[in-house]
């Protein structure tokens, strides 16, 4: 039995669609709400280590095998009842789900099982919401509608992290603001990701932390590092990051060795250990076109007094005040990437001066302690309305 304390917060449960992320994102949540007598329970599947980490944090962890990839209606319909049968067997009295198909599932099973409360958090838009193919217009077109008809609930709260992804589900009619807020991004510890000033270099590392995903922006990075490579510029030049095999916006294997062999580029591949690599950089650069929440690498950078490159895209301008702590350049335009990373490169006392700038934006806005506690405030205005 769970402490009193607990008892009187209420249940909370947390749905994801991976381990992996629910560990890297939100079990410092998990902790909080536990700290604060919840009683937390995690819902994710098992797809990953990730999730006996999750266990050993002493989170009761429930398996359905939700996924971030869309499958067949008979895999879809399975893992949606099981999870019903688990709300139902746990009658949370809050639901939290992560992500935005994870979202649909969630708010169903809330609605079938009779659950008082859910908060979803919409942690970016992805690559359907990347303008595009007539068809992806069509598609997303046809998704608003359905979330429009699956949202229309009293019970349904949605955290969004930035406002632009906000301003879209409220234009599209999909929800009216008093269903929406703004927490920019999970947050991140600065007490972990830390690192002294930066130093005037020799030889610069230029690093693009990501999923190797082409709406990622890794082409235009590569373009970019190539542009910088024929015009004379010294510097590393590095992918970090893994493959995402099941995303039909991955980069293949062999398309990432042929620009290895190039020369242009680096490719370290997964990292684990994302402060030992962040400070083996100099430059962040988010190359991105995707439409990201607020992208936790760039969040982690800044903290640990990275100067950054980015796009001018949702989120990322959450982040990045353009000629204080990095630069906004136009999205697939290599050339504007190339400049602002020379920039850079040819001023390193700039670059450690948009270092410090950043860190002092975490601190202010972006800082863990600023999301937990937005969050939680979140949840206790979220059940007293349930009581009222």
């Amino acid at each position: 039995m769970p402490p009193a304390s607990a008892r009187h917060m209420g249940r909370l449960l947390f749905v994801s669609h991976t381990s992996t992320y629910f560990l890297s994102h939100r079990i410092e949540l998990a902790q909080a709400a536990r700290d604060a007598g919840y009683e937390v329970h995690v819902c994710t599947p098992n797809d990953s280590p990730a999730i006996d980490e999750i266990r050993n944090a002493g989170f009761p962890v429930h398996e359905v095998n939700l996924t971030r990839t869309t499958r067949g209606p008979t895999a879809e319909l399975s893992a949606l009842f099981a999870l019903v049968r688990l709300m139902r067997r746990l009658q949370p009295d809050l639901v939290h789900s992560i992500a935005l198909k994870t979202s649909i599932f969630a708010v169903l099973a809330v609605r079938i099982a009779r659950i008082k409360k859910v908060i979803c958090t919409i942690a970016g838009l992805g690559y359907l919401f990347v303008e595009g193919s007539r068809k992806n217009a069509l598609f997303v077109g046809l998704l608003c509608s359905v979330l429009s008809v699956v949202y229309r609930t009293k019970s349904l709260h949605v955290i969004f992290q930035n406002e632009a992804d906000r301003d879209l589900f409220v234009s599209r009619k999909i929800l009216p603001v008093k269903k929406c807020s703004v927490i920019p991004g999970s947050g991140v510890d600065q007490t972990f990701y830390c690192a002294p000033a930066l130093k005037p270099w020799t030889l610069p590392v230029v690093m693009h932390a990501s999923r190797m995903l082409y709406s990622k922006g890794v082409q235009e990075f590569l373009d970019a590092a190539q542009i910088l490579c024929q015009a004379g510029i010294k510097a590393r030049f590095v992918l970090a990051g893994g493959l995402d095999l099941q995303n039909p916006d991955g980069v293949p294997k062999s398309v990432l060795m042929q620009w290895v062999s190039s020369g242009a580029i680096e490719w370290w591949g997964h990292q684990e250990d994302m402060v030992k690599t962040i400070k083996q950089s100099d430059i962040m650069v988010l190359a991105t076109n995707y439409r990201e929440g607020v992208p936790k690498i760039l969040i982690e950078a800044a903290s640990m007094r990275r100067p950054i490159v980015t796009t001018d895209a949702p989120g990322c301008r959450d982040i990045v005040r353009h000629g204080r702590n990095g630069y906004l350049v136009p999205k697939k335009d290599a050339e504007s990437l190339a400049s602002a990373i020379k920039n850079l490169i040819e001023q390193p006392q700039l670059a450690i001066s948009f270092g410090e700038a950043g860190h002092r934006l975490v601190e202010e806005r972006f800082a863990m302690p600023i999301i937990l506690s937005a969050t939680l405030s979140l949840y206790s205005r979220h059940l007293e309305d349930s009581i009222h």
